[in-house]
């Protein structure tokens, strides 16, 4: 009896230490099953952050890319605004008849034409006009027989010169003004004022 029991013990024994055995291994498999999925969620958030970070920093860039071409947009229409502002006016018949009052110091006459082409003497009343000769072709030159105020007509109709005004000059202040021009149809006209009348009739 006693025989029989020692083969059996040891077989049992054996299959007790084989069981011990195998179990740690089976627990570590189950641990490294385990560990995966959270590895694997671990590795997704950190590539969901990253995408995140990434979004952002490219809205933040597309932002400030807004900005900067808004603030160039800006600049542009606010340069282009002061250069039309400081632009010289074009001289026409039109800005003549705004600008040109009767009573108007002669300086200021000076700053909106300049210098006179030709300080002349009227026909009728022997008052003092300054002659100015505008928008002539390259080279005009006009002087007036004894410093009277003759119109240099034909150069005029010739279109050598297409914008001519008399001012009457008076105290030193404008007492009347005569403009010769073309208008926007291209038929010549001539304006007049004075304390007077106010007239401006087609020339023939």
């Amino acid at each position: 009896m006693k025989k029989w029991l020692y083969p059996f013990a040891a077989c049992m024994l054996i299959f007790i230490l084989a069981s011990c055995q195998e179990k740690p291994e089976q627990e570590a498999a189950a641990t490294e099953e385990s560990d995966q999925p959270v590895q694997e969620e671990d590795k997704d958030a950190a590539q969901n952050d990253s995408n995140e970070n990434q979004d952002k920093n490219q809205s933040q860039n597309e932002n400030e890319q807004e900005k900067e071409n808004k603030n160039e947009a800006d600049e542009q229409k606010t340069s282009s605004e002061s250069e039309e502002k400081n632009a010289p006016k074009e001289l026409t018949a039109q800005l003549l008849k705004q600008e040109l009052s009767l009573g108007m110091p002669m300086k200021e006459v000076t700053s909106l034409l300049g210098e006179p082409n030709q300080k002349v003497t009227s026909d009728k009343d022997g008052k003092n006009l300054w002659r100015y000769d505008k928008k002539t072709v390259d080279g005009y030159s006009y002087n007036a027989p004894s410093n009277r105020d003759s119109l240099d007509y034909e150069s005029f109709i010739n279109k050598d010169v297409q914008l001519i005004v008399f001012v009457g000059v008076e105290n030193n202040k404008v007492n009347s003004y005569s403009i010769y021009y073309y208008d926007e149809q291209g038929v010549p006209k001539n304006y007049r004022k004075n304390d007077q009348f106010e007239k401006t009739d087609t020339m023939q």
